[in-house]
């Protein structure tokens, strides 16, 4: 697409199952594109890896790209984010402008984009949007429509089957096995609670975050996890008295058993994700009209933290 900007395809879909390797596609077209002049590249990798999981955390990052610079955006609503993207994105790049890359890494991971989306309806000469999502043709198509995209304006990019992710395990067979073995070791509902918040989250969670999800006291949890977490086992304890899922395909295949149990999850992990974004977002706001940003000389650039999950 790239390679053959005249041709005026400046959308790109890629598509494929879990572990085709659609990931590492995109991260080595955009680290590749970054490097080259006269180029800004924005990239967000939505999903449990990166804790970016929202339309409002996605929108910035690829307008500030745009722009050139994340931090004139101010703190504008979610739908004045879509109207400042569509609006800019549409736009001819002009003089010496940079072209500009855009990337969208599992667009159907984020939890609340919307089923009619016009913001990448329309993009100019000079800039060009490549989008990931996982399943078949069908399911491609089904986000080109929703991304208000003319299938015949846009490349749609099978991604080949990639060994190097595929032998993180040794059969499909495996996922089901350790999936299974982990449902009889929290067969008790307060565990099963413990094991679908970790499967939804977007990041590992510290008991600090699970508690308020499952409504179980902290010792408890800690002793909970401890039965089926560590080892060769699908969970996995990493720093800081973090727990998470090893890998997305144990967390996708326990989310398919659950998903009447794992709604109601989530409607409540969305509704503490709101609260705690709305905090955050005042104390960032706080620190801006802080005198104290500038002692010594003008402030340097301020980027918020990336909060590892929703419910942080």
């Amino acid at each position: 697409m790239l390679a053959e900007r005249d041709s005026g395809i400046r959308r790109a879909l890629v598509y494929g199952p879990a572990l085709s390797g659609k990931s590492t596609l995109v991260a080595k077209l955009a680290a590749d594109v970054a490097r080259a002049d006269g180029w800004r590249v924005g990239f967000v990798p939505l999903g449990r890896a990166s804790g970016l999981c929202l339309e409002s955390e996605a929108l910035p990052i690829l307008l500030g790209a745009l722009w050139g610079d994340e931090d004139h955006l101010g703190f504008p609503s979610t739908a004045r984010l879509r109207r400042l993207l569509r609006s800019t994105l549409r736009r001819d790049r002009s003089g010496d402008e940079a072209e500009v890359l855009l990337v969208l890494d599992g667009v159907d991971r984020c939890v609340d984009w919307p089923e009619t989306c016009a913001t990448f309806s329309q993009v100019g000469a000079g800039r060009f949007v490549v989008v990931t999502v996982s399943g078949a043709l069908e399911q491609a198509q089904r986000w080109c429509e929703r991304l208000g995209w003319d299938t015949e304006d846009v490349r749609l990019l099978p991604a080949e089957s990639n060994p190097a992710h595929a032998a993180r395990f040794d059969t499909d067979s495996h996922v089901n096995t350790a999936v299974s073995w982990l449902e009889g070791a929290a067969a008790e509902e307060s565990a099963a609670r413990v094991v679908d918040a970790l499967a939804l989250a977007y990041a590992p969670l510290t008991g600090d975050d699970l508690e308020p999800l499952t409504g179980i006291p902290a010792p408890t949890l800690t002793e909970l996890l401890r039965r089926f977490a560590g080892g060769n086992g699908p969970i996995v304890a990493g720093e800081g008295n973090e727990w998470g899922f090893s890998h997305d395909e144990y967390a996708a295949r326990w989310r398919d058993r659950a998903p009447e149990r794992l709604g109601q999850l989530e409607r409540r992990w969305l509704e503490l994700g709101a609260e705690r974004a709305i905090r955050a977002r005042a104390r960032r706001a706080h620190r801006r009209s802080s005198p104290a940003r500038t002692r010594g000389g003008p402030a340097g650039r301020s980027t918020p933290p990336r909060d590892g999950s929703l419910a942080r």
